[in-house]
């Protein structure tokens, strides 16, 4: 059983709401916590906007059970509220003391962060029994949540505790334009019924792999039904992935469970996208057999292998993907309690796996640990813009999942003329298409 504190969702701090019955319950609680202190908040307005991001988290992380944590950050640095990415004000004092006060008061269960195991944890926190009974009494419904977000976000190099700033930028025309190419698309999803089937054994299920870490997927929130795009490294051609819809962090056979206004649908994917666009870029046709498959290997490395080569296409040498992957490796181990042989079998053969594929993907392999994986990803992410707004511009609604795309099953066909010929605009040949179901 993995530590309890792993099983997290953290903060979002674009959650709000100006429903009555939650502002109301912001004020009751700031009043006491006034009470209790013995002087009141300075700055009321800017306190009750944070207690009700706070309560907004907690209030969705409940729909996943009790044991649910919210992860949040007790670091001054994370918090900056003169920035286009903080549209609510989220302040580090203001925050922390909240919590502080939550918990005090016997609201919240609070972790502050702590090292276990040689491995840093962030400060976490979650409903008690309390607070949830004022969430009944104040009869809290999902559709009290909004979110106020940046639609167009730009973040800088990874740190070495792992953490990615936000940069500020200049509203240029062509930044004002993807912005306003993504308010079209999120309104096209907002003018259809998204709807998850999911029975009570379904969200056990779901619960479960959750909480014993069997997905690297974290619980979703299905209030979060719009889109932005997020570019890497301080670079717009970085990057670029529409990302901030719930489905995203659904496992993928649940996926099919949804409904776009009453009707069933299909997803139709990019097959093997990245290896696949490099060949096309270096002028020579995708192979005849699945990428991924590497000969002799059980079927099972397939998939080992999609998620290695993230890795070789954003690493920028051999070493520091193989440190990656071994990384990875260890807390997948962690989280699933695996015994230390199979950890240790499964690190033995990175570089054997690495060998192998190499050698399958000779002709283009002089790509392979460059970093080129963001730059593909912003052609992907173009690729994706154009098949979203000529979507929307048909009257179609269409969900991302990065190189994959649902729609109602009756507009596959739409769909599958849609992403070749965007391909085709991108690369000069169609990349290979495959409907999943």
């Amino acid at each position: 059983m993995p530590n309890k504190y792993d099983y997290k969702r953290k903060v979002d701090h674009t959650l709000t709401s100006d429903h009555p019955r939650v502002l109301e319950l912001a004020d009751r609680l700031l009043n006491e916590f006034e009470f209790y202190r013995g002087e009141p908040y300075r700055n009321r307005r800017q306190y009750k906007a944070n207690l009700v991001n706070i309560l907004m988290n907690l209030y969705r992380a409940v729909a996943w059970g009790e044991h649910l944590y919210v992860a949040y950050s007790r670091d001054a640095n994370r918090y900056k509220t003169r920035t286009r990415y903080n549209k609510l004000s989220i302040g580090y004092t203001p925050y922390v003391a909240l919590v502080d006060a939550l918990e005090e008061r016997g609201y919240v269960e609070a972790k502050p962060g702590f090292k276990m195991d040689d491995c840093a944890r962030a400060p976490v926190m979650k409903a008690t029994d309390q607070l949830v009974i004022q969430f009944v009494k104040s009869d809290f419904q999902p559709d009290m949540v909004r979110r106020e977000r940046e639609l167009i976000v730009l973040k800088g190099a990874k740190r070495k505790d792992g953490h990615k700033p936000l940069m500020e930028f200049a509203d240029e025309p062509k930044i004002n334009r993807m912005r306003k190419n993504v308010a079209k698309i999120n309104a096209q999803i907002a003018s259809s019924e998204i709807w998850l089937e999911l029975t009570a054994a379904d969200r056990r299920d779901l619960a479960q792999r959750y909480r014993h870490g069997l997905t690297d997927k974290p619980p979703f929130d299905d209030t979060a039904t719009t889109l932005y795009r997020v570019f890497n490294q301080g670079d717009w051609k970085q990057g670029g992935r529409f990302t901030g819809h719930y489905i995203q962090n659904l496992p993928k056979e649940y996926r099919r469970k949804l409904t776009i206004d009453g009707e069933p649908v299909c997803e139709i994917d990019f097959s093997g996208m990245h290896l696949n666009a490099l060949y096309l870029r270096s002028g020579q046709p995708e192979p005849v057999d699945d990428v991924y498959t590497l000969t002799g290997q059980p079927a099972a490395v397939r998939d080992t292998m999609k998620v290695y080569v993230n890795m070789i296409l954003n690493a920028s040498s051999r070493k520091q993907a193989v440190n990656a992957i071994r990384s990875r490796i260890v807390e997948e181990a962690e989280k699933r309690g695996l015994p230390d042989d199979e950890r240790k079998a499964r690190i033995k053969e990175i570089k054997p796996l690495l060998d192998q594929f190499e050698a399958k993907h000779a002709a283009i392999s002089q790509h392979f640990y460059s970093g080129i994986g963001r730059t593909l990803m912003y052609e992907e992410s173009c690729i994706a813009e154009g098949i979203l707004l000529r979507l929307a511009g048909m009257g179609i609604t269409c969900l991302p999942i990065h190189d994959s795309f649902i729609v109602k099953a009756r507009h596959w066909d739409r769909l599958t003329v849609l992403m070749q010929e965007e391909s085709i605009s991108m690369y000069g040949t169609a990349l290979t298409v495959d409907q999943k179901y």
